[in-house]
């Protein structure tokens, strides 16, 4: 009696290993979407940690992920484009009245400020949805931003082309750890160029590596503490880099940034902008062709009066933001109008080994 009760018992468990793992299949599985099915869909009836694989097509639809873990990646082909009508979601309305986003990637319970200027400022989240990928889209034309990361945890966009955003390529606002890579970021039509290409603007957590940006006005937006850019090119944009007011700790390494854009003419040019920004560090980036028939320089650093609307400058109007402790060191500069400026008011801003040639005040390069 003790063996059958010693049998049954091993049977049972092999019946409850072989239920629990296929349950645990299913709800990590795969699930292929083709040319003429609806990718929202998929999202809608995957569970957490599911990977969608999307084939090669042209998809009108909008996208709202806010399972965690979910990997949706596009095959060679994958283009995402505006639908004909848009339903409202969470993303609808960030980056100004009407606008739209691509590909919304959010967490539940979300405030934001009302929209005052670049896009809606994300005050609190109840709950950010965790580890989502999106990879290997074409993603084009939406009104907002064509990715848009909201109350987001360790969200990783990589891999995408991201075409025509006239307000936003890519936003990441009110999130943590967002990871942007190998993405390419362009305006089809050079004479009508997005404004901002990338920003994030992040509670904490922005990294950002290894992408191509072109003809924006904008190329990195750096709204976030301590966010790390590397390995980025960026080329005919009005601002390769624009760091903003109050902004602490950023590292921008090894980038190359240049020529700048023709269509910048009417305004300044610069390859790095820091505003107001403090602590950061600008190092080993390589910057040419910043030129304009106004001011333009490789690296600006200056203070900003905050006289004009800016989500940096919103809590503080008028109240200048003043630029210390910035440190622009081993960087290469050549072909520029000027290479480095300086008109900060604040202390600690050091620039040391640098390979340039022109500089206000004189004798920046030759430290």
């Amino acid at each position: 009696m003790e063996q059958l009760w010693l049998t049954l018992m091993l049977a049972l468990s092999v019946i409850l290993g072989l239920s629990s793992g296929d349950s645990n299949a299913d709800r990590h599985r795969t699930i292929h979407v083709k040319a003429g099915q609806k990718i929202q869909k998929a999202i809608d009836t995957a569970s957490a940690g599911s990977e969608i694989v999307v084939h090669a097509g042209t998809y009108r639809e909008q996208l709202l992920i806010k399972k965690d873990g979910i990997s949706l990646s596009g095959k060679e082909g994958a283009v995402l484009a505006p639908p004909d009508s848009f339903v409202r979601n969470v993303c609808s309305g960030v980056a100004g009245p009407g606008t739209q986003a691509g590909i919304c990637v959010a967490g539940s319970g979300i405030k934001m400020d009302p929209f005052v200027t670049e896009h809606r400022k994300v005050v609190f989240v109840q709950r950010a949805v965790e580890g989502v990928s999106v990879s290997g889209f074409q993603v084009e034309g939406f009104s907002g931003a064509n990715i848009l990361v909201l109350g987001a945890d360790h969200t990783r966009i990589a891999g995408n082309t991201l075409i025509d955003g006239p307000i936003y390529g890519l936003l990441s606002s009110g999130s943590r750890f967002t990871t942007m890579g190998e993405n390419t970021i362009s305006s089809s039509d050079p004479a009508a160029p997005g404004i901002i290409a990338s920003c994030m603007d992040n509670f904490e957590g922005a990294y950002g590596a290894g992408n191509d940006i072109r003809f924006y006005v904008i190329g990195l937006c750096i709204q976030t503490n301590g966010a790390v850019l590397r390995d980025n090119d960026v080329s005919y944009t009005c601002r390769a880099a624009y760091a903003d007011p109050y902004v602490e700790g950023i590292r921008l390494t090894s980038n190359h940034f240049g020529p700048s854009y023709d269509a910048c003419k009417a305004f300044a040019s610069y390859g790095v902008t820091l505003a107001g920004t403090i602590n950061a560090l600008v190092e080993g980036n390589t910057i040419e062709q910043t030129r304009n028939n106004g001011p333009a320089a490789g690296v600006w650093v200056t203070d900003d009066p905050c006289t004009e609307p800016s989500l940096a400058c919103l809590a503080n109007p008028g109240a200048t933001a003043v630029s210390k402790g910035n440190k622009v060191v081993g960087n290469k500069l050549f072909d520029n109008d000027l290479d480095l400026w300086n008109n900060s008011t604040g202390s600690g801003n050091v620039f040391k080994k640098n390979k340039c040639s022109t500089s206000i005040p004189k004798g920046l390069c030759r430290r």
